[in-house]
């Protein structure tokens, strides 16, 4: 009789052992799947804290084509006027932060002054740009985050940024300037 209860316990234990290293083997082939599925998340970038959903928001005269800015602190932005005629536009102004009333840029070129009387703002020197309806135009406009500093970043750093015209349109007096908060857009410095 002991005979037969040494036989069944080492059956037993077989078994036992058996149900473990079954146990170790599907757990352990599941971590080194997952371990491989983070590896190829990771070289995707999906856990770099700079990733950032790039856009930009336009009012609704106008639409945004393309957006980007420099690390020296150059915002470039295509854009099309929505308007049926055309708009001059007669200043730039573009900033990291709104002022305390919301109606123009907190830094930068804040009275919106055309690049003939403040070319400092304007890194090309540009004159004055006229849009019309439907036509993509570009702008450029040195961006600030404080006074009199300019936006600069490293590269691939998240950036949100305001951008602000001075313009008239075709179908008013010319002396009617509309100001707005024509963009606002969330890009990486490039």
């Amino acid at each position: 009789m002991k005979k037969n209860k040494t036989k069944d316990t080492s059956i037993k234990k077989g078994k036992k052992l058996q149900s473990a290293i079954d146990f170790m083997v599907s757990y352990g082939v599941m971590i080194l799947v997952l371990a491989v599925v983070l590896y190829a998340l990771y070289l995707q970038g999906v856990f770099n804290p700079n990733l950032v959903a790039s856009n930009c928001i336009a009012t609704q005269s106008f639409k945004c084509i393309a957006y980007t800015i420099t690390t020296n602190g150059i915002v470039f932005i295509s854009f099309q006027s929505l308007y049926p005629g055309s708009i001059t536009i007669n200043g730039i102004g573009c900033s990291s932060q709104v002022n305390a009333s919301g109606n123009s840029p907190r830094y930068g070129n804040v009275d919106l002054l055309s690049p003939a009387i403040a070319p400092e703002y304007y890194p090309s020197n540009s004159n004055v740009i006229t849009a019309s309806g439907g036509a993509t135009e570009l702008i450029q406009v040195n961006c600030y985050n404080g006074p009199g500093t300019l936006a600069k970043g490293k590269l691939g750093i998240p950036f949100t940024g305001y951008v602000w015209l001075n313009y008239t349109y075709s179908e008013l007096p010319s002396t009617t300037h509309v100001v707005v908060q024509a963009f606002s857009f969330t890009t990486r410095y490039e």
